[in-house]
């Protein structure tokens, strides 16, 4: 049986530089960040990479460029943007050459009826994920992404059932946002090494609490350290790890204003070079984002502060 640690994968960012090719320098620093964070891992070449505005070669130099610096965290990666299962399957079977540690598929992309604009189905995602199962050219472990958007659901029953069968379904990334959904998935891997990584920062100690392994969300690119403690810590420090999932709750939506531009200014701000360019986001640095970026520092080392006197 497959698995892949507990804790924090961050949704990895791609740094471009001022003609919007990708900044491998800034790359680098991020996974310093990552890694100095505590993160166990890193979800890369996910919507966060800004994958769909990414070539195909892109992708696997800039797949392989990260495994190869990856030291100990644990690559997982999704990538497969393709609107045809062909061309899907062609973009997978190149990234599982690169190195990476289990290769992620994105739901929306298997509730789709191929053929029939438009049309999705439960029955087709169950479909989709045995032929993909059976045709991919590696036997690395596997996983779920909720990713947001057209055709997207939660994992239905069946198609874990199906994966917990494998042996190789080792991570889903939960996006439902609800406590029942996680709840109920939860229950139907129970005892297997298919784990849940919750992309929401508000439910995420309620969801630790019942067996979910750790974080993969947006908000670790600007606080992935608190995002660690309450991982590590929720056990011995609970009443500690409730107040601070109140306050990652309400960051969060702090975090999200301006993201994906917002998160790279936070960072080259406090935390390592980059340029804030985007391929495939419209939203722009206002002053009120740049404002935001502030206040969360402000209010981070105040928990840092907080957290480090418990010990």
């Amino acid at each position: 049986m497959y698995s892949i640690p507990d804790g924090v994968y961050p949704v990895m960012l791609t740094p471009f530089n001022d003609d919007l090719s990708i900044d491998y320098q800034g790359v680098e620093g991020l996974m310093a960040y990552y890694r100095r964070s505590g993160c166990e891992g890193i979800f890369a070449i996910c919507a966060s990479s800004e994958m769909d505005a990414l070539t195909l070669e892109e992708k696997v130099e800039l797949s392989k460029f990260i495994t190869d610096r990856k030291g100990d965290m644990t690559i997982v990666t999704s990538g497969h943007s393709s609107v045809s299962y062909e061309g899907q399957l062609e973009e997978m079977n190149a990234l599982a050459e690169t190195g990476i540690d289990a290769q992620i598929f994105i739901v929306s992309r298997l509730t789709r009826r191929y053929g029939k604009e438009g049309e999705y189905a439960a029955e087709a995602m169950l479909e989709n994920t045995q032929r993909l199962v059976e045709d991919l050219s590696s036997d690395l472990p596997l996983g779920f992404y909720e990713r947001p958007g057209e055709g997207n659901m939660p994992v239905p029953a069946e198609v874990i059932r199906y994966c917990v069968q494998t042996g190789r379904f080792v991570f889903l990334k939960d996006t439902t946002c609800t406590v029942e959904g996680m709840r109920d998935k939860l229950e139907w891997t129970k005892g297997s090494g298919f784990k849940l990584y919750n992309a929401n920062t508000t439910f995420l100690y309620e969801t630790l609490k019942m067996g979910a392994a750790g974080y993969s969300g947006t908000c670790a690119n600007h606080h992935a350290d608190l995002f660690v403690w309450l991982c590590k810590n929720w056990q011995k420090h609970p009443e500690a790890a409730q107040r601070l999932s109140y306050y990652l709750g309400v960051l969060g939506q702090a975090t999200s204003t301006g993201y994906r531009a917002s998160a790279k200014y936070y960072l080259k701000k406090y935390e390592t070079p980059m340029h804030v360019h985007c391929r495939d986001s419209n939203k722009r640095l206002t002053d009120q984002v740049i404002y935001l970026q502030d206040g969360i520092r402000y209010m981070q080392e105040e928990l840092r502060d907080w957290l480090a006197s418990l010990d």
